[in-house]
C-alpha cells in the first residue's frame, strides 16, 4: 500500500482521494489477495500520512495510528480514536464485536477492501510545524498506558530517534506488562517515523 500512496502523492489528488485510488487499485489488481472482497476479516491497515504542500503539511489519519506535530505553540495531536469509543463500557471488545463495527457507520474505519473508508479519515493541514511524528498504536501505548506526555514522546524521538523510542516501549512492556484483557497482546507492532519539517 505504501508504494502506491507514494506514487500517487505527486498528483493533485487530496489525501482521501489518494487513499481511495490506492485501495481501489489494490482491489482491482488483486494486491490484497482476497477471495471475498466483502469479507470483514480481510487484510486491513491503518493509515498515517503527511505531504508537504504550499507551505503547509497536509495530513491524513485512518485508524489508530496518530500523527503528532511539534509547533511553535506546543504539541498538536491528530488522532482517529473511534476504535476506543465503540462501547460505553470500553474495552475489552470481543473479536465478533470488532468485526461488526469495522468499516461501518457508527463504528471505526481502516484501509481495507472498501475504498469508501478513505473518506472517513481525519484530514487537514498544519501550518509550518517544526517536527512531525507518525506512530502506530504499539508506540502510543506509552501515552495510553504508561503515563507519558506527548512532549516526552517527542523529546525521546529528538534525542534517540525512532529506534530509541521503540526501545523505550519495549522496556516499559518488560517492566510493567499490560494485562492481556486490557491490551489484547503483550507486544504490539511498533513503528515510528520522525521528520524535521522543512
Amino acid at each position: 500500500m505504501a508504494g502506491g500512496l507514494i506514487d500517487l502523492s505527486f498528483t493533485d489528488l487530496n489525501g482521501a482521494d489518494l487513499v481511495r485510488a490506492n485501495l481501489r487499485g489494490a482491489n482491482l489488481t488483486g494486491t490484497w489477495l482476497v477471495g471475498d472482497l466483502a469479507n470483514p476479516d480481510g487484510p486491513s491497515s491503518t493509515v498515517a500520512m503527511v505531504r508537504s504542500r504550499n507551505a503547509a503539511i497536509e495530513y491524513l489519519v485512518l485508524g489508530d495510528s496518530p500523527i503528532v506535530f511539534a509547533t511553535m505553540d506546543g504539541v498538536m495531536l491528530v488522532a482517529d480514536d473511534r476504535v476506543d469509543q465503540l462501547h460505553p463500557a470500553g474495552r475489552p471488545y470481543s473479536r465478533a464485536f470488532v468485526r461488526s463495527k469495522r468499516n461501518t457507520a457508527g463504528g471505526f474505519w481502516v484501509a481495507s477492501t472498501n475504498p469508501k473508508a478513505a473518506y472517513e479519515a481525519v484530514s487537514g493541514a498544519a501550518e509550518r510545524p517544526m517536527r512531525v511524528a507518525l506512530l502506530t498504536d504499539g508506540v502510543t501505548r506509552l501515552t495510553s498506558h504508561y503515563g507519558y506526555e506527548w512532549r516526552e514522546v517527542l523529546a525521546v524521538l529528538e534525542r534517540e530517534g525512532p529506534a530509541g523510542l521503540i526501545r523505550q516501549v519495549r522496556e516499559e512492556e518488560s517492566n510493567s506488562p499490560l494485562p492481556e484483557y486490557e491490551s489484547g497482546k503483550r507486544h504490539d507492532d511498533a513503528t515510528a517515523i520522525y521528520i524535521h519539517a522543512p
